[in-house]
Formats: structure tokens, C-alpha cells, sequence
């Protein structure tokens, strides 16, 4: 059976009988538990639907041992395995080191094939899997295995998926918040002159520290450009200070 294109949805009968007829020494050689005397049925070249009649045949017998297999036939269905891209979905346990936090977790790539039989494809909603990030200190960048989920969260077990490892991050860093940059203009231009636009290329800035910090500020100030006396457009670059207590301001 091709089982990347095909599933098999039925076989009947599930059981056989087998009289074997020889010498008996011969019969004793058969051992039926270890898969090198058996029965097979080929399914090869089948497509989906079907079919019926087809041989049970035995493979591996000792010579001198007569195989004779009730029913001598079977039948089988057939069905299309069918595929969907669907996200994944990444799961994160526990909390990172105190005072830290952790950020949205990314996987590459950002979405799975899921191969199914038709009827059961649109039970797939999503491919998960799980990272315990409990007291990491810094971001974290693991190769995790994925499985089909339906819409309550349960794993579909016979689905195929392409890849069936992804690459998961996730950044862990200290909690921060995003506010404007206002800068002040100070003095006045030379006599006859006025400023007719100002052009901001950072208006906002990304602010790391605790919580009960960051959380306190609304804005970040305290820049400033002092304009006196200029009589044409001018470029001024600022360096942005760190306020303590911060950690860091991006």
C-alpha cells in the first residue's frame, strides 16, 4: 500500500484460518510469531475505492508445507490521503526567571502540511507543541516535535505531518514598554527667522526595567535642541540617556 497517498479504511475478513499440511517436522520449522512465515495482501498499484477479490497468498512457508488459507480472498477500501497547511500553534509552561518576562513565541517554519484521509482533514484546526520555559534567564531556541490538534485540543494520531519538528523561540527579557520621545526646542532662530517644521525620525522609544517601574512613565523627556541663532535648516543627533532605575531604553 502506498501510505503516503492512501490509508487503508477497511479490510475484511480480519481473520483467517490456515490449515498447513506436511511432514510433521516440517511443520514445526512455521513460525508464524516472528513474521517469517505469513500471509500478505498486495496493495500495490490499488487506487482509492473498492476492491474485492483479491488473493491471500502465503509467503515464507517452509518447502514441503501445503498452505491452504479460508477465505482465499479479500476486500479492502481504500481512501485518498488528502493535505491542508495549518499554523502552529506553540504552547509555553511555567514562567521565566523572576523579573523577567517572556515574549511571543515564533517557529519556523510558521505552518504544517497535515496529510489525512478527506474525512477526517477538517478536524485539524492547528499544530501544537509545548516549551517549558519555567526560570529561563535568557531566550530560548529549541527544535520541538508538533501534532495535530482538533478544536477542543486533542491530538489527531494518525496525522501526517510535513515537518514534523519545527524550530521554536522564544525571547525572555526584562518587562518593557513603548511611549513617545518628545523633544523640545529651545532658544530662538536668528532675527527674521521661524521654525516652519521639525522632523522626528525616533518617536518613540522601548523602555526595560520592572514593572512598578516602567510603568510609571508616559512619555520619555528630557531631550532638547537648542535652536538660537540659526539661519538655515539644520541635522542634530541625540544621544538618549539611560534614567536610572532603568535597564535599558531602545
Amino acid at each position: 500500500l502506498d501510505n503516503e497517498q492512501y490509508t487503508l479504511q477497511s479490510l475484511e475478513p480480519s481473520n483467517v484460518n490456515i490449515s498447513l499440511k506436511g511432514r510433521a517436522r516440517d511443520i514445526d520449522r512455521v513460525n508464524l510469531n516472528n513474521g517469517d512465515s505469513r500471509i500478505v495482501i498486495d496493495l500495490s498499484g490499488l487506487e482509492e475505492g473498492e476492491h474485492t477479490g483479491i488473493p491471500i497468498k502465503p509467503v515464507g512457508f517452509p518447502d514441503g508445507v501445503e498452505v491452504e488459507i479460508y477465505p482465499p480472498a479479500a476486500n479492502v477500501v481504500l481512501e485518498e490521503i488528502q493535505g491542508k497547511e495549518v499554523p502552529v500553534y506553540v504552547e509555553l509552561i511555567g514562567e521565566p526567571a523572576a523579573g523577567l518576562v517572556a515574549g511571543d513565541p515564533m517557529s519556523d517554519p510558521g505552518r504544517v502540511r497535515v496529510m489525512l484521509p478527506e474525512n477526517e482533514l477538517d478536524q485539524v484546526v492547528a499544530v501544537k507543541t509545548t516549551l517549558d520555559i519555567s526560570g529561563a534567564s535568557e531566550g530560548v531556541a529549541v527544535e520541538r516535535k508538533v501534532m495535530a490538534i482538533d478544536a477542543s485540543g486533542q491530538e489527531i494520531k494518525n496525522a501526517v505531518l510535513s515537518p514534523s519538528v519545527v524550530r521554536v523561540e522564544v525571547p525572555v527579557t526584562s518587562p518593557f514598554i513603548t511611549v513617545p520621545l518628545p523633544v523640545r526646542l529651545v532658544g530662538e532662530p536668528a532675527p527674521g527667522y521661524s521654525v516652519s517644521s521639525v522632523e522626528q525620525d525616533v518617536k518613540e522609544v522601548t523602555l526595560f526595567g520592572s514593572e512598578d517601574v516602567i510603568q510609571q512613565y508616559e512619555f520619555y523627556g528630557g531631550l532638547e535642541v537648542d535652536i538660537s541663532g540659526i539661519s538655515e535648516t539644520a541635522n542634530y543627533t541625540l544621544n538618549i540617556p539611560v534614567e536610572n532605575p532603568l535597564q535599558r531604553v531602545h
